[in-house]
């Protein structure tokens, strides 16, 4: 996720902020669980007592999709698919963004598993597309 953090804070003409939710050490809410937490572009870090990644009640996820308004879902493991399934459990609109060169990098296998067609935008256009119809 930092790559994305980095793309979004270095575009000139973008509005908002870098939100970042930090998962604690279990047990340890003080604590993020990893030293790399935040990544150094997220700009207003949210600490919570939560720390799991995953479709868990106490999984920082459900922040990430309930405040959302839609989920552009890049390559990623499995904190990225439990985000997936919470974005179909709540009813969210989201999109597999998969460029045929990022796909020959990955096995992206469980992802088109997860994925209608439909669901799997190809090229920048169609994902722009997607971002302008869904407004």
């Amino acid at each position: 996720m930092e790559a994305v953090a980095r793309a979004f804070v270095d575009y000139p003409e973008r509005s908002g902020a870098s939100l970042g939710v930090i998962p604690s050490l279990e047990g340890n809410p003080a604590t993020p669980k990893s030293p790399l937490y935040p990544n150094r572009y997220v700009e207003i870090p949210i600490r919570t007592h939560l720390p799991f990644s995953s479709t868990h009640e106490l999984s920082r996820n459900h922040i990430n999709i309930l405040t959302s308004d839609l989920l552009v879902v890049l390559y990623g493991s499995g904190g990225t698919l439990s985000e997936c399934d919470l974005a179909r459990h709540y009813g969210k609109p989201y999109r597999l963004f998969l460029l045929e060169e990022t796909e020959g990098q990955f096995d992206c296998s469980e992802f088109f598993q997860r994925f209608d067609k439909d669901k799997i935008l190809r090229s920048r256009e169609a994902l722009i597309g997607w971002l302008a119809a869904s407004r």
